[in-house]
């Protein structure tokens, strides 16, 4: 499909930006991840999922408009045929699979051995004998 080079410069632009709304909104989640390891207090840990959850909606709107730009581009600059471009969308779309939390992976690996499972859980976070010592 012909498209004019000015329209088609600013898809490249939009698809671009789509790229950058989704790396600082990965950025943030990320960084919110790393802090929840160290925080304790009950209330933080609320306030930091809380800004991390709407970061997270921001970064799948982001990882759409990628998606979408995307395809409008191999529509439009008729790339279908290049390899190139089917390799960026297996590679997208198996890192998208990979990056995915499963529900089994929730409280595996460090998650379980700090606490922090039990503590979003709401229960205290060391688990406590019924003898009341500590071993």
């Amino acid at each position: 499909m012909a498209l004019d080079p000015v329209t088609y410069q600013w898809i490249v632009f939009l698809h671009i930006f789509g790229v950058f709304v989704f790396l600082i909104a990965h950025g943030v989640s990320s960084g919110v991840g790393f802090r929840l390891a160290k925080e304790r207090n009950r209330e933080r840990v609320a306030a930091l999922l809380e800004f991390s959850g709407s970061s997270y909606r921001v970064m799948i709107l982001g990882f759409w408009w990628i998606l979408i730009t995307g395809f409008v581009l191999g529509y439009v600059g008729d790339w279908w045929t290049m390899r190139w471009f089917w390799a960026a969308i297996i590679t997208l779309i198996v890192l998208a699979g990979l990056m995915t939390p499963s529900p089994r992976s929730r409280t595996t690996g460090s998650a379980r051995s700090s606490g922090s499972a039990r503590r979003c859980a709401g229960s205290p976070s060391r688990p406590r004998h019924p003898t009341g010592t500590r071993t």
